[in-house]
């Protein structure tokens, strides 16, 4: 499976594909102690329809201290439509591998669903939304997750944004993350 996304990500990384490349750099805070860690992400994104796009990504998260490293190479398709006025709903599926220290991991899949309000302030968005994640049945690694999200956005120019997150992750794993992205339009 990783072989998989791996490719799916590599033919959606082309120009000729991707309309969006993302950076994404978070940091972690554990809810019940523990140590912090720090992870850098790279996404692309593609349109497939006026209502759907297919995205992929890689991120590595180092732990401190144990220097653990963590990889994720995820595969995704979001919905995201306009429903009153200023607001748009959205919805994402993703499967995804997840692989600690370069071994082989597993699998996971995950749903996020939510809102993002374009305010009356030109290019500043706000986005809340919920996701939950869950490693394939039969897997008996824990990777279930419940997170709610918080975003805000701004549009430099039409190509280029700026954003913060706040993650609230309970369940397996259970911390605080923020986050900053930049995002490049083609």
């Amino acid at each position: 499976m990783k072989k998989v996304l791996v490719a799916l990500l590599l033919a959606s990384a082309g120009t000729a594909f991707a309309q969006s490349v993302t950076i994404d750099g978070q940091n972690s805070r554990p809810n019940a102690g523990g140590n912090e860690s720090n992870q850098l992400q790279i996404a692309v994104k593609a349109p497939i329809s006026t209502l759907l796009s297919i995205d992929g990504s890689i991120a590595n998260q180092i732990t401190e201290n144990t220097y653990k490293q963590t990889t994720r190479y995820e595969a995704g398709l979001t919905a995201q439509a306009p429903v009153a006025g200023p607001v748009d709903l959205y919805a994402r599926g993703a499967i995804g591998q997840k692989n600690i220290n370069g071994e082989d991991g597993f699998g996971y899949y995950s749903a996020e669903t939510g809102v993002i309000v374009h305010t009356p302030v030109t290019g500043l968005d706000a986005k809340v939304g919920y996701r939950y994640r869950q490693a394939f049945a039969g897997d008996s690694k824990l990777d279930t997750t419940n997170t709610f999200r918080y975003a805000l956005s701004y549009a430099m120019t039409k190509a280029d944004t700026v954003g913060v997150r706040y993650d609230v992750v309970n369940g397996d794993g259970a911390n605080k993350t923020t986050g900053l992205f930049y995002s490049r339009k083609f």
